[in-house]
């Protein structure tokens, strides 16, 4: 029995864990959105999404908004060597305030802020290609895709690395949502749109979480049909004279029942303990959200109740006439 509520236990942890890198991939994209800031965005029109957009426009398509610019890059940061970004390019003055933990904002050509997971610190010098910019921002947990970090650099030297200094952008943020149709030649989506364009690249990743997850709730199933099953069976001459003594078929059923939960909801509770005693030791960010939490138990007493169908089944099944020796 005990046995069979630690493997349950872990089996839910790790679904938990799973839900938490989950939720972590939607937390990075909202905290990239706050520190880039605006409420709509603009992109060339017949593209998909304006993070994932693959065109360029003249910065002047859109006079009354900020241009920006999305790409992967890795980057090099002392002591840490080559580190996949998430780079973005900004005007002077980005991003928000609120979003910088130590130092400052961009203020000049050359400058950037990173977050704290690239390794630098401030006043340090940090690599993208053959340009050396120099951090004046830090910020924290601001990553993208499972960690990488994600680093401001000037509107200018984006456009230098991108496009050899061509006064170009691959896409604007807007202040509130205008009333006014979008330029001519400019596509206007909304803030979530452009979060769930954001996230496009890890449709797949997080297709694959939600397949992991299920197949834990099933392995837990399992072990709890099982021993349920297992129980029921092995104590066949005990519902036997149960049922010989008058004591219906819903009672003894019901204490079946109770056994699945209690392997069940102990499991569930040990589970929280361990997913969030887990989470620290994965490389990639975890964010256990409090709904996942408080719906573990009660998933936990679902699977239970449907993990428990076959030792019904074969309580119902069991003739009290094996209580007088006959056989079964």
């Amino acid at each position: 029995m005990v046995a069979a509520v630690l493997a349950v236990a872990l089996s839910f942890a790790v679904s938990l864990v799973m839900s938490g890198v989950a939720s972590a991939f939607d937390r990075e994209a909202t905290r990239v959105l706050d520190a880039i800031g605006g409420d709509s965005f603009l992109m060339r029109n017949g593209e998909l999404g304006v993070f994932t957009t693959a065109s360029v426009v003249k910065t002047n398509a859109a006079p009354d908004a900020r241009p920006f610019a999305f790409w992967n890059s890795p980057i090099r940061s002392p002591g840490h060597g080559l580190v996949q970004s998430a780079l973005i390019g900004i005007p002077v003055g980005w991003p928000s305030a609120d979003s910088i933990k130590e130092g400052r904002a961009i203020s000049a050509s050359g400058e950037v802020v990173v977050d704290r997971s690239l390794g630098a610190k401030l006043g340090s010098r940090v690599s993208l290609a053959d340009k050396t910019f120099t951090v004046v921002g830090l910020t924290v947990d601001t990553t993208l895709y499972g960690g990488q970090p994600v680093v401001f650099i000037p509107m200018r030297d984006a456009q230098d690395l991108l496009a050899g200094g061509a006064d170009v952008t691959k896409g604007f943020v807007e202040n509130g949502v205008p009333g006014s149709p979008p330029p001519p030649g400019l596509t206007r989506v909304s803030r979530s749109a452009a979060k769930q364009d954001l996230l496009r690249p890890l449709a797949n990743a997080q297709q694959s979480l939600v397949l992991i997850m299920v197949l834990l709730w099933i392995v837990a199933a399992v072990i709890v049909g099982s021993v349920v099953f297992l129980s029921v069976l092995e104590r066949s001459r005990d519902v036997a004279v149960f049922k010989a003594a008058g004591v219906t078929t819903r009672a003894i059923a019901g204490g079946v029942l109770l056994q699945a939960c209690v392997i069940a909801g102990v499991a569930s509770i040990l589970a929280i303990g361990a997913g969030y005693a887990l989470a620290p030791l994965f490389a990639m960010p975890v964010a256990i959200t409090p709904l996942w939490t408080a719906m573990l138990p009660v998933l936990a007493l679902t699977i239970a109740v449907v993990a428990s169908i076959g030792g019904l089944r074969r309580v119902a099944a069991i003739d009290p006439a094996l209580a007088f020796g006959a056989a079964p």
